[in-house]
């Protein structure tokens, strides 16, 4: 099934003041102690937490999860790479492992305190790209054939093989939403490299040649970029309707509908019809510029790279957190309900005291 948009072309404003948003900067740690280069930083849930992986001294890759200002390290066994690239609300972990020298990679998922390997019915190694709140998980398995591999789900704990249309060379799935929707891509040897969205009732659903899915949330909507032109144009696409946010591309979203863009090497944030650079999100006298932003989650907070350009080159790349401080509006509704709800208490103290 392919699916033909409807293109809709909305006017985006790019602003770069921050009169709206304000965002605290939380640098992490360049590394853990037991780490020997930068550490990669992965992937923010919504509880604020962190996964990523690290060189060590012992010239392996561990990975980490970064919360409440301590690293905490995973390792499958011995294995000599250990490489995490999802988290979910629930504190699962998924990633690719290789086991041994010399051996490829495959999937692994951490949860309750164990690595879990999955394997095909037939014991075909499987790759895991992400996993969602409910326990699915998806990526791609060793299918044989010319393919070698092709995407597959595993939702309510059934595997499903997800069937390509075309001479396949290979194709994966990368997102699934807590509504069990997912997106991937197939790489077909006619048509180049085509991405569709996937769930188990409605099957297969592809995009026009040259329209490329990068995330999708909870809502059902979903982000990417197309080319409508020469450049790239980001886009959102909402129940069935495709609506064209302008030269750049669209990378996350979350349940706010908030979506991080990159134009020009620089990354937006859009909300309620404008774009705003992310630099401008934090004041104008920070000491240093972001290169690129590698998450979202529902609260807001972005996990984004930056350079101080000011310090040695080992030093010089960083990652962080941006969280976004409450609107002055939000503020006085908090502070007008505690003022009521201390009054409250006060008149049940009296209560049960005379």
């Amino acid at each position: 099934m392919r699916l033909v948009p409807v293109v809709t072309v909305i006017a985006v404003s790019l602003v770069c003041s921050a009169q709206a948003y304000e965002y605290t900067v939380e640098i992490l740690p360049l590394r853990p102690s037991w780490g020997q280069r930068t550490a990669r930083y992965s992937q923010i849930n919504n509880a604020g937490i962190v996964v990523g992986d690290v060189n060590t001294a012992q010239n392996q890759i561990d990975s980490f999860v970064w919360h409440s200002g301590s690293f905490t390290r995973y390792r499958v066994g011995d294995a000599p790479r250990t490489v995490a690239q999802a988290i979910n609300d629930l504190g699962h972990i998924s990633g690719h492992v290789t086991l041994a020298p010399g051996q490829g990679e495959r999937g692994f998922i951490y949860r309750n305190g164990q690595f879990i390997l999955p394997s095909g019915p037939q014991g075909q190694e499987m790759s895991v790209y992400n996993l969602n709140n409910q326990g699915d998980y998806i990526g791609y398995m060793v299918t044989g054939g010319e393919a070698e591999v092709g995407p597959y789900a595993v939702v309510d704990g059934q595997l499903h093989v997800i069937p390509l249309s075309g001479r396949s060379l290979g194709g994966s799935l990368q997102v699934i939403s807590n509504q069990q929707l997912a997106i991937g891509s197939n790489t077909d040897y006619n048509r180049g490299i085509i991405t569709f969205s996937w769930t188990v009732g409605g099957g297969v659903v592809e995009r026009p040649f040259e329209t490329y899915l990068s995330d999708v949330n909870d809502l059902g909507e979903f982000v990417g970029y197309y080319y409508p032109e020469i450049n790239e144009h980001a886009f959102l696409e909402r129940s069935g309707q495709m609506i064209d946010l302008g030269r750049g591309e669209a990378k996350h979203i979350n349940n706010r509908s908030e979506i991080v863009m990159a134009i020009n090497r620089r990354s937006y944030l859009w909300k309620d019809g404008q774009s705003r650079l992310v630099d401008s999100l934090v004041g104008p006298t920070d000491p240093f510029d972001f290169l690129s932003v590698a998450d979202l989650n529902d609260r807001g907070q972005m996990l984004v790279y930056l350079t101080y350009n000011d310090r040695p080159y080992a030093e010089r790349y960083r990652a962080a957190i941006l969280t976004p401080v409450p609107e002055p509006s939000t503020l006085a509704g908090l502070g007008t309900l505690a003022t009521l709800l201390a009054v409250r208490r006060r008149g049940r103290h009296r209560m049960t005291t005379e």
